[in-house]
């Protein structure tokens, strides 16, 4: 099977999860004798490039230019390219030229990283942690929170269409059969590549417009135009839970039939690895890093976009809870987003700033840490289609709290769960996984074991049968 798809976001351009389950669904198409060309919206210079290339398990030089898709005059621009080797055996990455950076909500000025953060994060037990100073706290207070603001930046609608047009340009020079188009900024391409060449499309929804909104943002009626169409355009749609799949039922108006819930996966190769060396008896953790906090102060982490969909807010309200009862403890904020200032003022007003860390935007590396010296990972998410940060957090032996409204929580039962917006509940669930050794054990041992199933060859094998149900 030969697949064209599409998608605004992948590895290393990171700025939510789409591009992680890109990575992994990709891998496993390729071990399925899947051939694929992937077509990312960047400006990708070679050094980006070069870094593409370092993902895959055959890296290699970049591939030469052998593509010169006939632009039309109408739409003047440079001719993609292949980017790099492949990610991963059978698996082509092409660059056109468009600027869709992030569809998500967001704004502002990123947070300082904090000045103590790196050497933290390298040696927990070695280094102090950084003080409210070095996390940047003391430096904005509540009149300096900026105010409203557009949720989007740039001008989205018109990078989606000139994505368009440079991926039906580059279309007629490629041989495929099917089209895979991830999220509302690639439908329109989709739409006008099966349009130019009667290939039939699918459309992937990891978030709907109504999502990323948060109950916080004001839905963009264009924006929620352009996904709607597509969805109800596409010759199928994929939903990455069944929460998403219902709402695009009730809100798009088409036949049951044409919906097809695949739940995202964690790589197991990974995880393998992992499995293996700890058998063999190698670390798995840097040197460096023992693999917990072996002091006394506890670590929750909340790992994700500081903006609204994903309930910072109700972090911050539950943290203040659990240090009435319990203080050794520290809450570690690890990301960026159009909520970062406002919550580091929220935290002064509530009197725990030294009990938090703001970290900014964490590279792959820095994740990989912060989640290893985790005792606790919460994901409060207001309305949160799928979730792979949990898989993410079990993959490191963390114990999990998620919310009720989020897609995983349809396929986790080693976890504990909330409603995002019942705080004192959340409380009284961390203080309970921090209190309690055997309970936090006990998540982690069969968190563990259901992780086994959740994996992206089974994604990948339900999307061979949709492609497949296509040409039929």
């Amino acid at each position: 099977m030969r697949v064209l798809m599409l998608g605004w976001e992948f590895p290393p351009h990171l700025s939510g999860g789409l591009g992680t389950a890109c990575l992994g669904l990709t891998r496993a198409l390729a071990g399925l004798s899947t051939d694929i060309t992937f077509v990312l919206p960047t400006e990708a210079s070679d050094e980006q490039a070069a870094h593409l290339s370092l993902l895959g398990a055959t890296p290699g030089p970049s591939a030469p230019d052998t593509h010169t898709p006939a632009t039309p005059a109408t739409s003047p621009a440079p001719a993609a390219r292949p980017v790099s080797a492949a990610p991963a055996p059978g698996v082509t990455l092409h660059a056109v030229p468009a600027a869709i950076t992030s569809p998500y909500p967001d704004g502002g000025t990123p947070l300082p990283t904090p000045e103590g953060l790196r050497a933290w994060l390298v040696n927990p037990d070695g280094a102090p942690l950084p003080t409210p100073a070095d996390n940047g706290a003391a430096a904005h207070t509540a009149a300096a929170v900026p105010g409203p603001r557009d949720p989007y930046a740039g001008d989205l609608l018109a990078e989606a269409h000139a994505y368009a047009d440079r991926c039906v340009a580059l279309a007629h020079t490629l041989d495929f059969e099917v089209i895979h188009a991830h999220d509302w900024p690639t439908f329109p391409a989709a739409a006008a590549v099966s349009a130019a060449t009667g290939k039939p499309w699918i459309a992937h929804v990891h978030s709907l417009e109504s999502d990323r909104a948060g109950g916080m943002y004001q839905v963009s009626p264009q924006i929620d135009a352009i996904e709607r169409e597509g969805i109800r355009t596409a010759h199928r749609v994929i939903a990455v839970s069944r929460r998403t799949g219902d709402r695009i039922l009730e809100t798009c108006g088409i036949a049951p039939d044409r919906v097809q819930v695949i739940y995202n996966g964690i790589d197991l190769f990974d995880a393998g690895v992992a499995d293996a060396q700890a058998q063999s008896g190698a670390a798995v953790a840097p040197a460096t890093l023992p693999d917990t906090q072996t002091n006394d102060e506890k670590i929750v982490l909340f790992l994700g976009r500081i903006t609204a969909q994903k309930g910072p807010g109700y972090f911050l309200d539950a943290a203040q809870r659990v240090l009435e009862k319990f203080d050794r403890v520290r809450f570690v904020l690890a990301g960026t987003g159009d909520q970062s200032h406002e919550l580091v003022a929220r935290a002064q007003e509530l009197g725990i700033s030294d009990h938090l860390l703001f970290t900014g935007f964490l590279g792959p590396e820095d994740v990989d840490r912060v989640f290893r010296i985790a005792d606790l990972y919460v994901m409060p998410s207001v309305s949160e289609p799928f979730g792979i940060a949990p898989l993410e957090a079990i993959q490191h032996d963390v114990p999990v709290i998620i919310s009720k409204q989020s897609g995983v929580s349809e396929v986790l039962e080693h976890v504990l769960k909330v409603d995002f917006w019942d705080t004192d509940d959340l409380a009284s669930k961390m203080l309970a996984v921090l209190r309690n050794p055997s309970l936090a054990q006990t998540l982690r041992d069969n968190a563990g074991k259901e992780l086994r199933r959740l994996n992206w060859r089974e994604a990948a094998e339900q999307c061979i049968a949709v492609y497949k149900s296509l040409q039929s």
